[in-house]
C-alpha cells in the first residue's frame, strides 16, 4: 500500500482542467489558500501501468477518496470521469471517438474491464542494440501469454528492424517443454528482465513465443550467437485491442507539474475484427 501511495504523485490543476468534472474541485485539508478561496482541482500522475489499469477498472480507491465532498453519482458516471482522466490531452483524439469510448467501456448495460490475463495486449519495445560492433535500433512486440504448462510470462512474438533482413543468422536453438519467459511483472520496471535474458545468450531463446515470427527467431539466433547486445529500451507502448470495436495504446507521458502525465491513452480508434487483424499485422508485425 504505501509503495502505492509513494507512486500516487498528486498535481494541482487550475480551473482550467477538465471542464467536465468541475464540480470535483476543492481545497487541500489543512492548508490555506492564499487570498480569497479558489477552486482547484487535482489529478494523478499515473506511474505505473498497474495503475492505469486498476483506475480504469474503477479499482483504484486512493483517487476517488481525494474528493471526499464529491456528488453523489452512479457507477457508470464515476467510471467514465476516471476513463476521461486517463486520456492525454494533448493527443488530439477524434472526441466523438472519445464520447462514444467512455460511453460503451462505462456501461450500462455492461461495463467492460480490463484483464491483464487477457492476451489481446501488446507490448512494442523501441530498443537500441548493437549489432556485430554497430549501432543498431528495432522494436520488439511482447505478448503476455500463457503457455500450454500454465505459465506466464512476457514472450517475444515480433521484430520490426530494417536491418534483420540483410543480418542473416541461424534460428535460436529451443529448449523442449517449459520456457522460462520474461517475468510477468516487467511491464512494472521497465522490463528490466529484458537486459538479464540478453545476458543469458544460449538460452534467449526460451523466451520466444509460441506463435513467433521468423524474424523474432532469426533475431533470437543473433541474440545466441553474441552477435546482437541490448543498450537500453527507449520507449514502451502498450497496445489494448481487447475492447469490442476500438484500439487504443498507452505510453508514458512526460509533463509539466500541474499537468496529466504518466501512463495514459495516446490513440484510439474504432476497429473491428477484420481493422484488428491489419492491426496486428502492419502496426505490430504479428503473424496471426
Amino acid at each position: 500500500m504505501w509503495q502505492r501511495l509513494a507512486g500516487f504523485t498528486w498535481a494541482l490543476l487550475w480551473a482550467c482542467g477538465l471542464a467536465a468534472t468541475a464540480s470535483w474541485g476543492q481545497s487541500i485539508p489543512g492548508v490555506p489558500l492564499p487570498g480569497k478561496p479558489l477552486q482547484k482541482k487535482f489529478t494523478a500522475s499515473v506511474d505505473q501501468l498497474d495503475e492505469f489499469i486498476d483506475r480504469f477498472n474503477h479499482k483504484d480507491p486512493m483517487f476517488v477518496e481525494a474528493f471526499p465532498n464529491r456528488p453523489q453519482r452512479p457507477l457508470w458516471a464515476e467510471r467514465a470521469f476516471l476513463i476521461r482522466t486517463l486520456i492525454n490531452p494533448k493527443a488530439r483524439l477524434d472526441p466523438k471517438v472519445v464520447d462514444a469510448f467512455v460511453k460503451q467501456v462505462s456501461g450500462p448495460p455492461r461495463a467492460i474491464m480490463l484483464n491483464l490475463e487477457d492476451k489481446h495486449w501488446y507490448a512494442a519495445l523501441q530498443c537500441r542494440l548493437v549489432y556485430d560492433g554497430k549501432p543498431v535500433v528495432a522494436k520488439l512486440v511482447l505478448g503476455f501469454e500463457q503457455d500450454s504448462n500454465g505459465v506466464q510470462a512476457w514472450r517475444l512474438r515480433a521484430v520490426q528492424a530494417a536491418w534483420l533482413a540483410e543480418a542473416g543468422g541461424t534460428p535460436a536453438n529451443l529448449a523442449q517443454g517449459r520456457r522460462r519467459g520474461l517475468n510477468p511483472a516487467s511491464h512494472g520496471n521497465g522490463f528490466i528482465a529484458l537486459h538479464r535474458a540478453f545476458a543469458s545468450a544460449d538460452r534467449f531463446g526460451d523466451n520466444l513465443s509460441d506463435s513467433a515470427t521468423t524474424d523474432a527467431h532469426s533475431f533470437a539466433g543473433l541474440v545466441a550467437a553474441q552477435r546482437l547486445k541490448l543498450e537500453r529500451v527507449t520507449k514502451v507502448v502498450f497496445h489494448f485491442l481487447q475492447v469490442d470495436g476500438y484500439v487504443f495504446s498507452v505510453a508514458d507521458v512526460t509533463a509539466k507539474e500541474g499537468e496529466p502525465s504518466g501512463y495514459l491513452i495516446g490513440s484510439l480508434a474504432k476497429a473491428g475484427a477484420e481493422a484488428k487483424r491489419k492491426y496486428r499485422q502492419a502496426g505490430l508485425a504479428l503473424a496471426r
